[in-house]
């Protein structure tokens, strides 16, 4: 009885000590979590970031092929009018006012 009794004790002390050191894996393994939960929210504020850096490099770039558009278009339109090298002042063009 007594060996059955020893026996008791040190399964419950191996016990002990097993759930000693899983539960001090279980806090280090929610503190692991805690900071890959962090680097993630981290990382994620990064990709918005980028995200909107893209979105505004892209309508930079829209506004300047529109502006360029614009330019060339404008440029075109001045070359057509009367005396087609641009001289003279679009208001005293369209007032019939061509100066030569």
């Amino acid at each position: 009885m007594e060996r059955i009794f020893q026996k008791a004790q040190l399964l419950g002390a191996e016990t002990s000590t097993k759930i000693n050191d899983l539960f001090r894996q279980k806090v280090q393994l929610e503190d692991q979590l805690k900071d890959v939960e962090a680097q993630i929210h981290y990382a994620r504020g990064a990709i918005d970031t980028v995200n909107e850096v893209q979105t505004f490099i892209r309508q930079t770039q829209k506004q300047d092929s529109d502006r360029e558009a614009f330019e060339k278009e404008a440029a075109q339109y001045k070359q057509s009018l009367p005396g087609g090298d641009g001289s003279g002042d679009v208001g005293e063009i369209l007032a019939g006012e061509v100066k030569s």
